[in-house]
């Protein structure tokens, strides 16, 4: 007997897998690690089990009940153990962290300790687009420093940006709106203030929080698992934080398609005079006649180099 649902959570080598029926504690099976096939948490799989029916004697764990209470590992009357049998084609994914099936992406920005990097979020935000994930960002501490100055970049580059005081709660219903009925990750480096905004918008969650370091002015890791959580008809993905991106890895992408991850370059590049323009040196190139016209940001146009050269190197070192 199979039963489809959603990996929720994978910790220890147990998938926890919400179906009709409740939370499914599975295995994995063994033919996976000869295929180096492993689920992600977002998958959509089929469970299978031994025997026709689950044993009434049973109480699986209702779904609805997911946050209120701890996860159960389910018997059958068989003596069987549920497995995880197939894995459903995924719209997009991540390897680091394993998560996949993802309508959006809330960038959480933390405007001082630890201070905001734009390179890091441009080059989160044109991995994202180049996966189809909608990248949303969310700037919080917003009571220590203003989030105007970054606020003003992404807006004009058309993103929906998000104001945030994750002690007073300040800019969550705004947020609330937006997620519903999305399946949405929260990323963003170490200490930005992930667990906490995950702990204000669901407060039974109790992601587990921490200072920033002092001495290295970075945040501690304080979310150690992929989880997805119930929110408002969709689910909340909390990861663990992480502070660099391999452009090359993560998208696979190369120096041609990186112009669609900066969404606001794309009608400049389109009406670009030279074909095969890359948008670094040729002159007269619509791109840059747009930054010199100030109709791109600075900051934005210096990451796309960055993030060009980097893949480019990558490039030449594979061929």
């Amino acid at each position: 007997m199979t039963i489809r649902g959603r990996i929720l959570k994978s910790i220890g080598g147990l998938y926890y897998v919400e179906t009709e029926k409740g939370i499914l504690a599975c295995r994995a099976r063994g033919i996976f690690r000869l295929k180096k096939i492993s689920p992600y948490v977002g998958d959509y799989v089929e469970v299978e089990f031994e025997g026709d029916t689950l044993d009434d004697k049973v109480q699986l764990q209702p779904a609805s009940e997911l946050l209120q209470k701890e996860y159960t590992c389910s018997r059958f009357a068989s003596g069987g153990s549920p497995v995880v049998f197939s894995v459903e084609p995924r719209k997009n994914e991540f390897v680091r962290p394993p998560l996949s099936n993802i309508d959006c992406a809330l960038m959480v920005i933390s405007l001082t300790a630890p201070v905001p990097n734009s390179y890091i979020i441009d080059k989160l935000i044109a991995v994202l687009e180049l996966k189809d994930i909608e990248p949303l960002l969310a700037f919080t501490k917003i009571d220590l420093k203003s989030a105007d100055e970054f606020i003003s970049v992404y807006k004009d580059a058309w993103f929906k940006t998000f104001s945030l005081n994750n002690i007073t709660g300040q800019g969550t219903q705004e947020l609330h709106d937006i997620l519903k009925g999305k399946t949405c990750a929260l990323i963003g480096n170490s200490g930005v203030g992930k667990s906490s905004l995950l702990n204000a918008l669901i407060p039974h969650a109790l992601a587990p929080t921490a200072q920033t370091s002092k001495k290295l002015g970075r945040g501690k890791h304080t979310t150690r698992h992929v989880e997805l959580y119930h929110y408002n008809g969709g689910y909340l993905a909390d990861t663990p934080g992480f502070s660099t991106v391999d452009a090359a890895r993560y998208g696979n992408f190369t120096t041609v398609d990186l112009i669609h991850g900066f969404r606001e370059f794309v009608d400049y590049a389109e009406n670009c005079p030279f074909k095969g323009c890359t948008h670094t040196k040729e002159k007269e190139c619509a791109v840059k006649n747009a930054l010199k016209d100030k109709k791109i940001a600075q900051s934005r146009y210096n990451s796309y180099i960055t993030i060009f050269e980097e893949i480019k190197k990558s490039e030449s070192e594979y061929k």
